[in-house]
């Protein structure tokens, strides 16, 4: 009968405690996922953003503004309120 005895005092423990304590241990992994992430170079790619160089820069025609070879625009003008 002591394997019958361990079964019951097994089900009598409640079942919120031991999955609370599952829902901590995820919980804290996934924050730990979170902080590596933030903090190190986990998240980085390993192709550097500035390894291609700047992008082709175009001439720019009169009147018209480039900010590293990338059109700047403006809204266009409103007409003027009667």
């Amino acid at each position: 009968m002591g394997r019958l005895e361990n079964i019951i005092a097994r089900n009598r423990r409640p079942i919120g405690a031991r999955a609370t304590v599952g829902f901590v241990w995820r919980g804290l992994f996934i924050l730990f996922i979170l902080a590596a992430l933030i903090f190190t170079d986990w998240a980085l790619t390993d192709e550097a953003p500035d390894s291609q160089g700047p992008p082709a820069a175009r001439p720019a025609s009169p009147g018209e503004r480039h900010i590293d070879g990338v059109p700047v625009l403006r809204a266009p003008a409103r007409a003027p309120a009667r």
